[in-house]
Formats: structure tokens, C-alpha cells, sequence
């Protein structure tokens, strides 16, 4: 079961850590947020399942479509990155991701931890579901995210 969300620099997030239970509700004022949370788990699930073999976030696709990389970032903090954490029962992922082109339709893989520790995302590492090989075929994070 997925057990937190965390968000950095997307869209009105500067920082979330949300805990996720059986249920969770997400309510508030117009603006804040809500959706935006539901929109980065569903970016993640697009991506794992339309670009299952690449490095980079894909905002526009078929589920959703959230426009380029500058209508992903967060306005107010002017960064060039941002970054999705899920945690499980089981495993801690964050992926966070860079740009160099703000009009882009998906940002680039820059950096990966599991479980805290850094993961190395080189060029001529195989990357399946945002993950090296070995990571991606047991995480329990990805299986929870594709269903």
C-alpha cells in the first residue's frame, strides 16, 4: 500500500510530504493543491506505462496532459527541477527530475533514491519505469503505482 506522497517544486508545491492511509481525503480551498497531488500520481503511473524504457517524466500523454515543463513548476520558487517521492510498506522512492528547456513536454531523470540511498542513473545505465534495471523489476513502489 502506498503510505506518502512527496512533492518538491510541483506546480503550488514548494514542499508536500503527505501520509496517505487506507482512505485519505483531500480537501480545501479552490487552488490548493488537490488536484495537483492526484496529477502527480497519475503523471507517474502515465509514465511508467507509455514511456516504460526512459529517463524523463512524461507530461503530456494520453491520461494526462499537463503541458510543458514550465506549467509543472512551481511559479513561485523559479527552480529548474522537481521531484516525486512515493513511499510503501515496503520501499522509499524519489525521483527528482531537471530541465534545461522550460517548454519541453517531459523533464529529464537527474537523480533516483531508494530507500535513501542515492542511485546511479548514468547514461549507459538501462533505466526501466524511471529505475535502473535492478531496482525497477522488484519495486514494490512501481507494482503499486501501475495498477
Amino acid at each position: 500500500m502506498l503510505r506518502e506522497i512527496h512533492l518538491s517544486g510541483f506546480k503550488c508545491f514548494d514542499t508536500l510530504n503527505l501520509p496517505l492511509g487506507r482512505l485519505t481525503l483531500l480537501t480545501g480551498q479552490n487552488g490548493g493543491g488537490k488536484s495537483s497531488v492526484i496529477q502527480a500520481l497519475v503523471l507517474l503511473s502515465q509514465t511508467f506505462t507509455y514511456q516504460e524504457w526512459g529517463r524523463s517524466l512524461l507530461l503530456d500523454g494520453p491520461e494526462l496532459a499537463l503541458g510543458n515543463v514550465t506549467d509543472v513548476l512551481n511559479q513561485e520558487t523559479a527552480r529548474d527541477s522537481l521531484a516525486v517521492g512515493i513511499s510503501s510498506d515496503e520501499q522509499k522512492v524519489k525521483w527528482s527530475f531537471k530541465t534545461n528547456d522550460r517548454h519541453a513536454l517531459s523533464i529529464e531523470l537527474e537523480q533516483l533514491e531508494v530507500d535513501n540511498l542515492l542511485i546511479s542513473t548514468e547514461p549507459n545505465t538501462a533505466i526501466r519505469w524511471l529505475m535502473p534495471l535492478p531496482y525497477a523489476e522488484n519495486s514494490p513502489v512501481v507494482k503499486e503505482s501501475l495498477i
